[in-house]
C-alpha cells in the first residue's frame, strides 16, 4: 500500500508542478477526472449525489437551491450575506438584478426594500 500512496502522492505533484492546479485541484482530477476544463464531470458528479438534478439548471431551480442553501444560516449571517451581494451588485454597474433575485435579497436583508 505504501508504493501506491507514493505513486499518487508524485502524481498530484506531478498535476500540481505541470498543470499549475491547487492541489484540491489535483486530488480531484487524479481521483475522479474533474478538472476546470472539464466541467461536464463535475455537473455529472453533482447530479449522481443528488445536488443538481437536471444538465442545464433553469433560473428556477437555481434560486430554489440558493434558498436551501441559506436556509439554515443565522439572521446576522443572512444580513451579512445580503448586504454583500447589494455592494457587489451596486458595484458591478450591470444595473438591477431580476425581480426574483431581488426578492431573495430582501429575505436576506428585510430592512432593506428591492428596487423597483
Amino acid at each position: 500500500m505504501g508504493g501506491k500512496m507514493e505513486e499518487l502522492s508524485q502524481d498530484l505533484k506531478k498535476l500540481v508542478q505541470e498543470k499549475g492546479l491547487s492541489p484540491a485541484e489535483a486530488v480531484l482530477e487524479a481521483g475522479l477526472g474533474i478538472s476546470p476544463d472539464n466541467k461536464s464531470k463535475l455537473l455529472e458528479l453533482a447530479q449522481e449525489v443528488g445536488i443538481v438534478d437536471q444538465t442545464e439548471p433553469d433560473s428556477k431551480s437555481l434560486m430554489q437551491m440558493a434558498q436551501q442553501l441559506v436556509a439554515g444560516l443565522d439572521p446576522n449571517t443572512k444580513k451579512s450575506l445580503g448586504s454583500f451581494l447589494n455592494e457587489v451588485i451596486e458595484g458591478s454597474n450591470v444595473g438591477s438584478p431580476p425581480a426574483d433575485v431581488q426578492q431573495f435579497l430582501s429575505n436576506l436583508v428585510p430592512d432593506q426594500k428591492p428596487d423597483d
